[in-house]
């Protein structure tokens, strides 16, 4: 269902189907509309994926009961009208040898160690003081 995703989601999960499928493909969503057009920009990285505009049409609005939701529902039935999926199935040359993910994954995880440690300790007080932790218990934040 995607009531369970953010807008932010379905609009990089309309960028996925728009970037991978094929022109004619029909995609459901419940719930919430996939963005019916959209510019996908280059990836810095990945200079072979393909990046452009893509479209949707909006084929049909289905309402109706659905007991998983205990209620009303919506059907979105659109077709891909512009794709970038006949270019996603090209041969794709590594943009990265292994090493060189490697070592930019560690440069990452050491990056900015000291504010990711400190919002891991946040989420977990969070969590104890949302179970009803005592005060005595929850971790302390510098």
């Amino acid at each position: 269902f995607s009531s369970c995703m953010s807008q932010d989601l379905m609009i990089n999960l309309g960028k996925a189907i728009g970037r991978q499928c094929q022109e004619g493909a029909i995609v459901i969503t419940t719930e919430f509309m996939l963005p019916l057009e959209a510019t996908i920009e280059p990836m810095e990285f990945d200079a072979d994926m393909p990046s452009g505009t893509y479209q949707f049409e909006l084929l049909e609005k289905i309402d109706g009961y659905c007991w998983l939701v205990g209620g009303q529902s919506t059907a979105y039935i659109h077709r891909i009208t512009k794709s970038l999926g006949g270019e996603y199935g090209s041969k794709r040359i590594k943009p990265f040898n292994e090493e060189q993910i490697a070592y930019e994954a560690i440069q990452y995880m050491e990056a900015n160690k000291q504010q990711r440690t400190k919002t891991f300790l946040t989420q977990v007080r969070n969590n104890m003081v949302f179970h009803g932790f005592p005060d005595n218990w929850l971790p302390k934040l510098q």
